[in-house]
């Protein structure tokens, strides 16, 4: 399972990264999209958590450009 949960986070990693562009600001975002996720766990685990967990990383990352644009 750890093996596993390594993959997810590095694939989530990944995917902010591309989205941000910046290491730092990736873990950011992976972080806080985390956060989202367990408070909606129950509604979003049956349904594709990483789908879920990617749309609040790209909305995240959109707000962020905003808030500095």
């Amino acid at each position: 399972m750890e093996a596993r949960q390594r993959e997810r986070g590095g694939a989530l990693l990944g995917y902010a990264m591309l989205v941000c562009g910046q290491r730092p600001a990736a873990e950011d975002l992976v972080q806080d999209a985390l956060v989202k996720l367990a408070s909606r766990w129950e509604s979003v685990r049956e349904g594709s958590p990483d789908a879920y967990v990617r749309r609040i990383l790209y909305r995240d990352a959109v707000s962020r450009w905003r808030k500095w644009g």
